[in-house]
């Protein structure tokens, strides 16, 4: 990471109907950081806690350890947008790892801050949730998908198993 930058909150969708007042303590709070590609931004294997994340420019790549341990892509995250929120409102960190894809503008932005926020602001509070919401939706179709593909390879399996007898 390397120079230090100071955007505003206020241009990120995911804090719409945070208070002024809340934003404004945030952003004293945030570190901002020019990245560049190939960055790692927090390192899911450390599973150290780590601060709420502003993607203000770039996009990021969510990691996951496949089998070999090799890193995958997962997910991706285009700007503007946060990441991070999850481990800071469970109070535990994933085993997510991510990357910058691209050159970044990335805040770094307290957990405790962040929850003071949430906390304070039942209207930010409630587009949080709503946000998790879409992102949970969004993976239980993903799993659904993966498991149309399994039965699909499963049935592929026995149609090749049968043809070798």
């Amino acid at each position: 990471m390397t120079e230090c930058l100071s955007p505003s909150l206020s241009d990120c969708p995911a804090f719409r109907g945070m208070s002024a007042n809340a934003i404004q303590r945030l952003e004293r709070l945030t570190e901002w950081r020019r990245l560049a590609a190939g960055d790692l931004i927090i390192d899911g294997q450390a599973r150290v806690p780590h601060p709420v994340y502003v993607l203000l420019e770039g996009r990021v790549d969510v990691l996951r350890g496949g089998p070999d341990e090799a890193l995958a892509p997962v997910a991706q995250v285009e700007s503007v947008a946060t990441f991070g929120e999850f481990a800071a409102i469970t109070g535990t960190v994933g085993p997510s790892s991510v990357r910058a894809a691209t050159d970044c503008v990335v805040g770094a932005a307290p957990a405790g801050a962040y929850l003071q926020a949430l906390t304070e602001t039942p209207e930010f509070m409630l587009e949080t949730l709503r946000r998790a919401v879409r992102t949970i939706q969004d993976l239980d179709g993903r799993v659904y998908d993966l498991a149309e593909c399994r039965n699909l390879l499963q049935g592929l399996h026995q149609r090749l198993t049968l043809w070798t007898i």
